[in-house]
């Protein structure tokens, strides 16, 4: 979506990379991005000019954890939450092992925290 990419790089060049803002535009873009990725049968397609395949999205998944962990902290609510989207997504592309390893770093988080 062009648009979605014009405001993250606009906030991009306003502000450092990894701050609030520009988390809430990532996410929103990976949603965006994920929806049509499932309603398409998880095929590489074109999509607002980009080639959306299962590396992009990893990528884009990577990139919002890196920025909630940089920004909140390893053991932060959004970093979770980061990971429960990417375990979600490895879930719908029948990726098991890894969305195992994502909740199993979920739980490493709460159990650090004395949340079991």
């Amino acid at each position: 979506m062009p648009l979605l990419d014009e405001a993250f790089e606009y906030f991009v060049a306003l502000k450092t990379e990894k701050c609030p803002e520009n988390i809430n535009i990532l996410k929103q873009k990976v949603r965006i991005l994920r929806e049509e990725f499932y309603a398409h049968n998880q095929t590489d397609f074109i999509l607002f000019d980009n080639l959306v395949t299962y590396q992009f999205l990893n990528n884009l998944h990577n990139q919002l954890l890196l920025n909630c962990k940089h920004i909140y902290g390893e053991y932060s609510i959004q970093h979770i939450e980061a990971l429960e989207e990417y375990a979600d997504f490895y879930d719908a592309i029948e990726d098991f092992e890894k969305e195992l390893e994502c909740y199993n770093y979920i739980y490493t988080i709460y159990d650090r925290l004395g949340m079991h």
